[in-house]
């Protein structure tokens, strides 16, 4: 049965099963209990999966798993279990891993029940287990491997920076970025340039964001046409320098290269024309146009430009 969830029955349906991104697939049972919830589009294959879960093997619902979780009559087993059920569900679940934080304490840690809900739900880096984590890295190397240990340094850090720029907290995001640079890691400069690029483009300093994306960027194999596109428009909006929208340039002829569509084609053209390659710029401009005829965009603002390199 499919709902609009943003109009009629479709409002208070989002509100009960806290439906908060599209598409979301909600399983229920006769008595209108949660029994799963997956956020996203799945491939078919894991769709197909999820749906024989759910029938075959006689799952708890997760509102079933909520009211047992509520009344404080549950095991390790249970909570572990739970957690990643609302996880996957994108519940709430603060409350739970404070719960089972006693087994994610000192030598715990190294437990695989203990190890799985850290990797995945533990997300701050200025904790005591965070801590040692990081003391005790090489033995969690030995045990999970380097690749999967290293990308949860490395996620901790990154969920905190961000963190510290979204509540404006300088402070914190420099002490962080300290702590990132000192991992030594293969590309650590890279990451946290990607960082840095988010931190100062929200204080508006444009001149570092500039400077940093420049050498942070032009260091990386990205194949990202989205991202290359989005700071590509960036430099367009805010950034004067000719030297530095020269890269900008050279990122969104890449984006329109790796994957070809109305937005970045429309972001090229206007590049060229603020460096003042007029004649490549209509050609790319008429380019946008067509191509954005086909997608079924509204190619009216680059029209718009067109007509003025004309003039």
């Amino acid at each position: 049965y499919k709902l609009d969830m943003e109009k009629g029955e479709g409002l208070k349906f989002a509100k009960d099963y806290q439906v908060n991104a599209y598409p979301t697939l909600i399983f229920v049972d006769a008595r209108g209990d949660l029994v799963q919830k997956a956020v996203g589009a799945l491939p078919a294959e894991k769709f197909l999966d999820l749906g024989k879960r759910v029938k075959e093997d006689g799952m708890m619902s997760i509102s079933a798993m909520i009211r047992k979780f509520e009344s404080g009559d549950y095991d390790r087993k249970f909570l572990h279990g739970y957690l990643l059920r609302v996880a996957e569900a994108r519940l709430p679940y603060n409350e739970a891993l404070e719960a089972y934080r006693p087994y994610l304490k000192g030598e715990n840690l190294k437990e695989k029940e203990s190890w799985e809900i850290f990797r995945k739900l533990f997300k701050r880096s200025d904790t005591e287990e965070f801590e040692y984590f990081k003391e005790h890295q090489a033995e969690f190397i030995e045990l999970y491997g380097k690749d999967p240990v290293q990308k949860k340094m490395v996620a901790n850090y990154s969920f905190d920076m961000f963190m510290a720029i979204r509540e404006q907290d300088d402070k914190r995001y420099k002490q962080v970025r300290k702590g990132m640079k000192k991992l030594k890691y293969q590309n650590i400069d890279q990451i946290v340039g990607m960082q840095d690029m988010s931190y100062y483009q929200s204080k508006r300093n444009w001149k570092k964001f500039a400077k940093t994306a420049i050498k942070t960027v032009d260091n990386m194999d990205i194949q990202d046409p989205g991202f290359l596109n989005n700071v590509s428009w960036t430099f367009y909006e805010n950034i004067a320098k000719e030297k530095y929208l020269a890269h900008a340039v050279k990122w969104a002829k890449t984006s329109v290269q790796l994957a070809p569509g109305y937005y970045n084609m429309d972001t090229y053209a206007m590049l060229l024309h603020k460096v003042g390659r007029v004649e490549d710029a209509k050609v790319a401009a008429r380019a946008a146009i067509k191509k954005a005829k086909e997608e079924g965009e509204n190619p009216e603002a680059t029209e718009q430009a067109l007509e003025k390199m004309w003039r």
